[in-house]
């Protein structure tokens, strides 16, 4: 790495120590580090987590932080720690959760952002009782993750459709998975040389490249099992192979891969852009309803939608009452499945079924969106007020809202009753004097946090604001961040790797990534204790164990028979 340094040259460092000087000397420092960023902050979001570690077979849940940094300033969020468990119970969460945390003050978690199953919400439930009880405060609740909602819902969609995609998709990846004799004669029958792509059932929408694929071969895996069939080329006899010889008989299934591609296609933006870290929840409403309006428009009568005006009223629109959607003969299927569909040679029962369940595909997963999304909180649509697009635009609706929202921060112990008339006299100023800089805001090249620094922080006129807005910048619109990391976790996993081996090497990559890189790190005065320190924590460490192994070894020895 360095040829033209002689002390480079002559370095060494074997396995143990640069083990130990991660987990005792680079951990503590840049945990240490972290823990001074939050207690200096006005607030924090929490992010959790849990997914299977394969190697130590038991949970792993990850715990991330959100707050507002101060170099640079801006909205970050960071890797803090991860708990191991058995059960995960809302009650076991909960207790690991508060023992993680017990170095942080509690009291200025703001938010518990998490994904939908029951037990992560019964757990926020119990979350809210500690903090009422022992900090007088609460989380803001903006229910659970938007992007695992929107791909729960296609796939509901999908089931609900009755057409089988999951088992064809699966098929289709897993007869060619480690097989090169299927392979080469799959190639040698239709002189293709790309193949169906892996299919993963628990992320449907990010399936668009593999649904695409699928309809692109679709061809010739017939034209492959019709020979195979023949005995032209050997026959399989896996149960994949016996699925596709199935769905080969279906004549419209073009139709349904090419509409289910459609709808897809519909959701993709949405959660393309929800993966990034920048805050994003001013603008979860406006997008939200964009994306479910699209939807509702393909099955919905236009009489019906014109009435649902704004968001509570598309909220109350009762898609599952026929009345309120048109025909199945008027069900938009999209260009590419209609165009399938009038050359395909079949009854018109068959193409009535096909629009019938084209329909309880839209159905199933409008609804889906509708009864689970971000969209049925007050505080979600009412963040939107903050969204400068709309405060330009809507200054009296965002006037309404930016009150609902400071009485839901008084509601939770954030923002104190005599300061709310300050921060709302100052939005209402911001409002009239801050119209062209409102107007001048492109999300897709400024941030909001960014924007809003720019725009307020340097204005003594506007600080009550400034502190609230700062504060409501860190709340999270997703879990992205989180399982993005499990698999960073699979990086880092060998066998026999400690707990706090897997955690100190979170710890020390998120420091390096929050850096810019290793080059950027910092080599202080305190580092350099740290790292120094780390072989005497080590033997400390160590010097616990054997305390352990040999009490437990006594107690072993005395045990009677």
């Amino acid at each position: 790495m360095f040829p033209d340094s002689e002390i480079a040259k002559a370095f060494s460092c074997s396995e143990r120590k640069s083990a130990y000087v991660v987990c005792h000397g680079l951990r503590p420092f840049f945990l240490s580090c972290l823990q001074r960023e939050l207690e200096q902050s006005d607030g924090y979001t929490v992010l959790f987590d849990e997914s299977l570690n394969d190697y130590l077979q038991r949970k792993q849940m990850d715990i991330h932080v959100r707050y507002w940094s101060t170099m640079p300033e801006r909205v970050t969020t960071r890797f803090y720690t991860s708990v191991f468990m058995g059960h995960s119970t809302a009650e076991d969460l909960q207790e690991k959760l508060l023992g993680a945390l017990e170095d942080l003050p509690l009291a200025r978690a703001v938010q518990l952002s998490m994904d939908g199953p029951n037990v992560n919400l019964k757990c926020f439930r119990g979350m809210q009782e500690y903090l009422q009880q022992n900090h007088q405060v609460q989380c803001l609740d903006l229910g659970t993750c938007g992007v695992q909602t929107i791909h729960k819902a296609y796939r509901v969609g999908v089931v609900a459709s009755k057409w089988g995609l999951e088992n064809l998709l699966s098929s289709l990846s897993a007869i060619f998975h480690d097989a090169p004799a299927r392979r080469e004669d799959f190639s040698t029958v239709t002189g293709q040389v790309t193949f169906p792509l892996n299919f993963a059932s628990h992320r449907w929408v990010e399936n668009v490249p593999v649904i695409e694929r699928a309809i692109t071969l679709w061809g010739d895996v017939q034209k492959y099992v019709a020979c195979a069939k023949k005995k032209e080329v050997n026959l399989p006899k896996c149960a994949s192979f016996i699925q596709l010889s199935d769905f080969c008989q279906e004549p419209l299934l073009l139709a349904k891969l090419k509409f289910a591609l459609g709808i897809a296609m519909i959701l993709k933006p949405f959660l393309t852009e929800y993966q990034l870290d920048k805050p994003l929840v001013f603008f979860l409403k406006r997008d939200l309803e964009c994306l479910v309006r699209k939807l509702l428009a393909r099955f919905v009568k236009c009489s019906v939608l014109s009435a649902s005006t704004g968001v509570i009223g598309m909220l109350k629109m009762d898609v599952a009452d026929p009345n309120n959607l048109v025909s199945s003969k008027k069900v938009d299927i999209g260009h590419a499945a209609e165009q399938v569909l009038k050359a395909a040679k079949v009854s018109a029962k068959d193409v009535f079924a096909f629009r019938m369940e084209c329909k309880q595909f839209l159905v199933s997963t409008t609804k889906k969106i509708l009864e689970k999304s971000p969209l049925t909180y007050h505080l979600v649509r009412n963040l939107s007020s903050l969204d400068p697009r709309q405060m330009a635009s809507k200054p009296d609706d965002c006037l309404a809202g930016f009150r609902k929202v400071l009485d839901a921060l008084i509601a939770v112990g954030r923002l104190g009753e005599h300061e709310r008339d300050s921060v709302l006299g100052e939005y209402t100023e911001l409002l009239q004097e801050k119209k062209h800089n409102l107007r001048q805001f492109d999300k897709h090249t400024l941030g909001l946090d960014e924007f809003h620094l720019e725009l307020l922080k340097g204005d003594s006129s506007y600080m009550h604001l400034w502190k609230v807005i700062r504060l409501l910048l860190i709340l999270s619109h997703g879990q992205a961040t989180v399982e993005r990391g499990f698999s960073v976790n699979r990086q880092v996993s060998v066998e026999n790797l400690k707990d706090i081996s897997y955690v100190s090497q979170r710890i020390v990559c998120d420091a390096v990534s929050k850096a810019g890189g290793i080059l950027n790190v910092a080599i202080t005065k305190e580092l350099r204790k740290s790292v120094a320190a780390a072989h005497n924590r080590y033997r400390a460490v160590l010097g616990g164990y054997e305390k352990t192994s040999d009490g437990a070894d006594k107690g072993i020895k005395e045990k009677p028979h």
